[in-house]
């Protein structure tokens, strides 16, 4: 579905979806308890869904409810079980883990971009340990594995191979140990994995090499669970607030959250932006001229997108370092960022593993695809805000693997796409 995205002036007040990633885990934390939990969603998304049916083909029972899922717990694992994890890397690297451990056999499958998504460093550190599997890539059937120990893993690659087997490890009967063998990337992400294990009752310890999981430890409901705020999501509307005068107010972000894309706020007040916090609302805006930073998307990758989008409307020349896995994404999307900006007008030069943007650009609009990436859409949608001509978006349906009413909030702020 394409649309066609009008000149407009974004303002207002918006209340964040719920963290995707917060949700991935604390469904998977829940569905291994011995309790139900009750689980406060107040909106849903393609990635969560299929880590939602991905937990029902393990025996789960998700029961929608007023406030979000009730989540009966894995009693009986099928016999088996085929786990369709869609487009949603997430939802693959946590579960291969989790699956071997529960399982004595599980099959994977997967569509879009996700197939072409790396998991063999994790398969193999899992064979290690006893794992046998078919491929390296999906279609995959996997093996039961219930060895613990020390299990190395590439820090560089995907913090998702670690956050699945800490996932996995108070199913086994072994202490769990991961030691890095590179300088560790999207730490944050690991943080999180921790924090929402903590919620449910297990401990992770931090090593000199990285996480330890003792054995003996038991996944237990805190009853009730609410899945806070989503700073990746919110990142848009934040980006969108900078560049309005009238700027733009969120309700439901936790200002001392675990996210690493937190980081956002921290960003757009180098660049000039104001914001402040008027009790739980975060209210932002951008009268002053944006000026350049220099930006390590280490631990952000997500954010690279709407932070090039940014910087073309900075002075000066911004940096953008430490970007090279954002090609094995929903789409390659250092290439897919940078045709976003060339289309409407901006400068922008890839390197192996920086971006260069060059800023104070007046951006025309123009035609853009999507390449089917859901942040790739969401940044044009913003773009248009400061085009002084019309962005046709093509494959706008995009948005919903993370955010399936978002553009029902961009009208709300005073969007103007039109579905042709």
């Amino acid at each position: 579905m394409d649309r066609v995205l009008l000149p407009c002036r974004l303002s207002g007040e918006i209340h964040a979806i719920p963290s995707k990633s917060w949700a991935h885990r604390a469904l998977i934390c829940a569905a291994l308890c011995r309790e139900e939990t009750e689980l406060h969603l107040s909106a849903t998304s393609q990635d969560i869904q299929a880590t939602q049916a991905c937990l029902e083909s393990l025996g789960a029972k998700c029961t929608a409810t007023a406030h979000g899922l009730r989540i009966t717990p894995i009693k009986a694992i099928p016999e088996a079980p085929v786990l369709d994890c869609r487009e949603s890397g997430s939802t693959l690297r946590f579960l291969i883990p989790v699956a071997a451990a529960l399982a004595k056999q599980s099959r994977f499958l997967g569509c879009g971009r996700l197939p072409e998504r790396p998991i063999l460093p994790l398969l193999e550190t899992l064979s290690a340990h006893g794992l046998l599997y078919s491929s390296a890539a999906l279609p995959l059937t996997i093996g039961h594995w219930k060895e613990g120990g020390i299990f190395y893993l590439p820090g560089n690659l995907s913090s998702q191979f670690a956050s699945g087997i800490l996932l996995a490890a108070p199913i086994l009967a072994d202490d769990v140990e991961i030691h890095f063998t590179s300088p560790l990337q999207s730490a944050s992400y690991l943080e999180l994995t921790c924090n929402a294990m903590r919620s449910f009752g297990i401990l992770v310890e931090k090593t000199e090499q990285g996480y330890r999981v003792t054995a003996g430890q038991k996944y237990r409901s805190p009853g009730k669970f609410k899945i806070e705020g989503d700073w990746s999501n919110a990142a848009f509307w934040l980006a969108a607030g900078a560049l309005s005068e009238k700027g733009i107010r969120l309700n439901g972000l936790r200002s001392d959250s675990a996210q690493g894309d937190r980081k956002i706020l921290s960003l757009l007040l180098q660049m000039g932006a104001n914001a402040h916090w008027k009790g739980d609302l975060l209210c932002i805006n951008g009268p002053r001229p944006l000026h350049s930073i220099n930006i390590d998307a280490a631990d952000i990758p997500d954010l690279v997108p709407i932070l090039s989008l940014l910087a073309t409307f900075a002075e000066g020349e911004t940096n953008i370092q430490h970007v090279s896995r954002l090609r094995l994404k929903e789409s390659d999307r250092l290439e897919s960022t940078a045709q976003l900006i060339k289309s409407l007008g901006g400068e922008i030069e890839l390197q192996e593993d920086q971006i260069r943007i060059a800023g104070a650009k007046q951006l025309h609009g123009g035609r853009v695809q999507s390449y089917k990436d859901h942040r790739i859409a969401m940044t044009a949608a913003i773009a248009a805000s400061r085009c002084t001509g019309e962005i046709l978006l093509e494959n706008s349906e995009a948005v919903e693997k993370s955010y399936p009413h978002f553009w029902q909030d961009y009208i709300a702020l005073g969007g103007k796409p039109h579905v042709i």
